[in-house]
């Protein structure tokens, strides 16, 4: 089974809502649960996984709506 959580965007500053979420993920970490976090918003000035990663989140846990369908892994830049 794996757990998905649904959201917006996220960002440098982020909001409460990413930070439950970053917080979720570690602890989905930690019981070795299956999780996804899916991100709908469209991002063109930033790589996505910078902005993940810097909030705590493992790349495997991220999808972008806008790559999620292609061949284009997360991964820094």
């Amino acid at each position: 089974m794996t757990i998905y959580n649904i959201n917006l965007g996220i960002g440098w500053a982020s909001s409460g809502v990413e930070y439950a979420q970053a917080y979720r993920a570690g602890v989905f970490r930690k019981l070795n649960l299956s999780s996804k976090f899916i991100f709908t918003d469209m991002i063109l000035a930033d790589n996505i996984q910078h902005l993940t990663a810097n909030i705590g989140f493992d790349d495997n846990q991220v999808i972008w709506l806008y790559n999620h369908f292609t061949d284009i892994k997360i991964a820094p830049t």
